[in-house]
């Protein structure tokens, strides 16, 4: 990990970690990923889940930048990182001091034993997780573990995910009601036509819809289905802004074919098409990244990235 602030601390590295220990507290930095960004994090996993209020008191009196933000190793919200911000090393300890006291106060442990729940730790594994709704994507944590339970545990995992790869039951009413959900999600811009607006925003509710309903009865999450989905939701976008087309034509008590004939309004029906092609865009990259990241192509590539 190559960053400015790492080098101006003169933090050591240790089997491609950072570490900078404070009262028993051992912090870790990690790189993390937001979009194509790459930044330094600090990070500290505990034995127990955190309660918001228990959150608040840790945050409150930090920096805005340092407030901090939980997520979940394991278990739900029982880990917290902050970015680093700090390039002097007696403020960032003087930082990670204050932190350590609130700890203390609150109780809170750092995570030592087997993150599976064994009685016996005698090593470490190094995976990703993610925070902010998968927004940040944090490489190369550190937790303990039992490795021949956790091992045993990740074949099993993969197992698990390797069937459920294979499970088409439940594609046929998932998949229908995926192309269902196409259509409700075009619903909203039906309504604007027969109102004799239009409006390209309302395009980006179509694949949102569409991988809703997917998810709600239960289809398998696999790469397949969210191409068919980018697929029929593309047709139901295109499919009423045609519809559209055809509402200003009977506006105007022309036929549909004489829009084509004039090279002006051609032009806005190019330049309205394009809006509406990128605003489904937008909606189905989100809906794309939301539901890629549950996807058993990508929890296997999780589980293989596990060091």
């Amino acid at each position: 990990m190559k960053n400015k602030i790492i080098q101006k601390l003169g933090l050591v590295e240790t089997n491609g970690l950072y570490f900078i220990e404070r009262d028993g507290f051992k912090f870790q930095i990690v790189e993390a990923k937001n979009g194509i960004f790459k930044v330094p994090l600090i990070v500290m996993i505990f034995n127990r889940s955190l309660s918001n209020d228990e959150f608040k008191v840790i945050s409150k009196g930090n920096p805005l930048a340092l407030r901090g933000v939980l997520f979940d190793v394991f278990k739900p919200k029982n880990a917290i990182y902050y970015g680093l911000m700090i390039d002097k090393m007696d403020k960032l300890n003087e930082f990670l001091d204050k932190q350590v006291a609130k700890y203390s106060a609150l109780g809170l442990e750092q995570l030592t034993e087997d993150i599976t729940g064994s009685d016996v730790t005698d090593g470490y594994k190094y995976m990703n997780f993610t925070a902010m709704s998968g927004q940040i994507l944090l490489n190369n944590v550190e937790v303990p573990v039992n490795l021949n339970k956790f091992e045993a545990e990740i074949k099993l995992e993969e197992e698990k995910l390797k069937d459920e790869a294979v499970d088409v039951k439940k594609y046929p009413v998932a998949l229908l009601m995926a192309l269902v959900g196409a259509f409700v999600g075009a619903i909203p811009s039906l309504i604007l036509y027969s109102f004799g607006y239009m409006h390209a925003l309302v395009f980006m509710i179509i694949p949102l819809v569409s991988f809703t309903l997917y998810k709600q009865f239960k289809g398998p999450k696999t790469i397949p289905p969210i191409i068919f989905i980018g697929i029929v939701g593309a047709i139901a976008a295109v499919g009423t802004y045609i519809y559209g087309l055809s509402t200003i034509a009977e506006a105007y008590d022309v036929p549909f074919n004489l829009l084509f004939e004039d090279a002006e309004f051609v032009a806005i029906i190019i330049e309205d098409l394009l809006f509406t092609v990128l605003f489904y865009a937008i909606g189905l990259y989100f809906s794309w990244r939301f539901m890629y990241k549950e996807t058993t192509a990508k929890r296997l590539k999780d589980i293989q990235n596990i060091k």
